[in-house]
């Protein structure tokens, strides 16, 4: 994303670090249902049954990101919806 706007390059690279903020959260929640040992396939097993457990919430957030890829280049107003939809993930 090239923006000229120094304010916006600020907005967006606090953006990404919530968005990376969010997604370590969500994966430790997660994991911290993890069967087993906490190995690769206790994760994975993990995280797929967080995420059937929340899929309202889950198919939310994936429904708009799809929508904002198909839309074209991301703004800084549509990284902000995405960064809210999954912060909601929190909050569930």
């Amino acid at each position: 994303m090239n923006l000229p706007e120094h304010w916006d390059r600020l907005a967006v690279r606090r953006l990404i670090d919530d968005l990376f903020v969010h997604q370590r959260e969500l994966a430790l929640r997660a994991l911290k249902t993890a069967p087993g040992n906490g190995d690769r396939a206790s994760g994975s097993a993990a995280v797929a049954s967080w995420a059937k457990e929340h899929h309202e919430q889950v198919d939310r957030v994936a429904t708009l990101v799809s929508e904002l890829e198909r839309s074209g280049t991301f703004t800084v107003a549509r990284l902000t919806l995405a960064a809210g939809q999954i912060r909601d993930l929190l909050n569930a």
